[in-house]
């Protein structure tokens, strides 16, 4: 991307030999409403205009020319390819000769936002739900988590598990999301193309600022990934008032769960090894039960599992989180310490993965040896985390791990089946959604 005083030039390298996009704006060009594609809309919420190119560069002649003959309709205009390399010409410092446009159009941004992302049975997600200017490559990202975050919530519902005001809580956590994404897109694009020389000035001492910082880096990579953006006030969020003071850096109910690098692993040959998202992938609840090198914590919490399993089925994996495999004490247990095997404890069951190597034990329990993902978490020994099928944490417990799942599902419309009993089929869903 090149900043000049007569505007913004954006290139990207495409598949096959010197192909390039460009986008650039355009808020001086004459004639603009002439160009192709280029239209108004006296109802929308616009800034400037923007031009998106597609070209041969350097002088080279296409060898896929004779393969596009027959589709010379998509080729722009003589004059406005002209246009397009005097714009070059006066932006760029080396600017390329363009050989061949082979599409061109012109668009002003447009910030929008559907008023509700849910009327009924109709849910609205990506492009059909917010509109907004380019800058940043957000629109992918959103709609991405929009579908995610609408996908788990409509399977509980279609499958009869949960009741179909849980779609509620889609549009309460995304609207927000949308909102932000509006105004911050719009004042990244107004610092992009601004042109004062004061504002140019304060732009590229931002922009070194940050290349400078990797702190700043960081959080600039977050935000344009989306990874930072969490629902600590969602409906779906179930905050802890005595943990409110957790120490920064600890993710609290709300966040994103983070990923930890459990320990080298020798066998694969991978310095950092396996991580805790691999080892605990579910497509629907993951319930992290911490024991560090507790055992006696581990064995409750094993029985705790074993139980989550025979109420909940496969809607949570219950995974206990240990520097070493539980050594269990079958003297006094009935079923000859049985529910600690890998279908019982750690949930490793129908609806969750079994996870193999250096980072499992033979009962099922996520080896930590050490104690990077209890540290990571912040997490005291007994406690328990609910990370949701969309990765976000939705409370943070130490005490009673089965009363207070149990309570969280029931207050959210979650109807889990237990382990062996078929789930309600999906017409009695239906009819509940209508």
């Amino acid at each position: 991307m090149t900043f000049s005083p007569a505007g913004v030039v954006a290139a990207f390298p495409m598949p096959g030999p010197r192909h390039w996009r460009f986008i650039a704006d355009l808020p001086d060009l004459p004639g603009i409403d002439d160009l192709p594609g280029a239209h108004s809309d006296d109802h929308a919420d616009h800034s400037d205009d923007h031009a998106d190119h597609s070209d041969h560069s350097d002088g080279q002649a296409d060898d896929r020319a004779d393969d596009r003959a027959d589709h010379s309709d998509d080729r722009a205009d003589p004059d406005v390819a002209a246009e397009l390399q005097r714009l070059l010409d006066a932006r760029l410092t080396d600017p390329p000769r363009l050989t061949e446009t082979l599409w061109t159009t012109t668009f002003r941004v447009h910030q929008r936002r559907a008023e509700s992302f849910r009327r009924g049975r109709v849910m609205l997600a990506g492009d059909a739900a917010h509109s907004h200017s380019p800058v940043g490559g957000q629109g992918m990202n959103t709609g991405l988590q929009d579908a995610y975050a609408l996908g788990w919530r409509l399977a509980l519902v279609a499958t009869g598990r949960a009741d179909a005001t849980l779609l509620d809580t889609y549009a309460a956590e995304r609207e927000p999301v949308a909102d932000r994404l509006l105004a911050g897109t719009a004042r990244a694009t107004r610092v992009i193309t601004a042109q004062h020389p004061v504002a140019r000035r304060a732009r590229g001492l931002a922009l070194r600022l940050v290349a400078a910082s990797p702190p700043l880096g960081r959080r600039a990579a977050a935000a344009l990934s989306q990874l930072g953006l969490g629902y600590p006030h969602g409906p779906l969020t179930d905050l802890d008032p005595h943990r409110i003071g957790r120490r920064r850096g600890v993710p609290g109910p709300g966040a994103l769960a983070p990923d930890v690098a459990l320990a080298p692993d020798v066998a694969l040959a991978a310095p950092d090894g396996p991580t805790l998202r691999q080892a605990t992938r579910t497509p629907w609840f993951s319930l992290l039960l911490f024991a560090g090198s507790d055992d006696a914590a581990a064995r409750r919490l094993h029985d705790d599992a074993a139980l989550i399993h025979a109420r909940f089925g496969d809607l949570v994996t219950a995974r206990i989180v240990a520097t070493a495999p539980t050594v269990r004490d079958t003297r006094d247990d009935p079923s000859g310490g049985e529910h600690s095997g890998g279908d019982h404890s750690g949930g490793a069951h129908s609806g969750g993965a079994r996870s193999g190597g250096a980072h499992s034990g033979d009962d099922g329990t996520v080896l930590d040896p050490a104690g990077r993902a209890r540290a990571r978490y912040g997490a005291a020994i007994g406690e328990a985390v609910l990370v949701r099928p969309d990765g976000y944490l939705a409370y943070r417990s130490t005490t009673d791990p089965v009363g207070r799942l149990e309570r969280y599902l029931r207050t959210h419309g979650i109807t889990p089946a237990p382990a062996g009993v078929a789930a309600p089929a999906s017409t009695t869903a239906a009819g509940r959604t209508s």
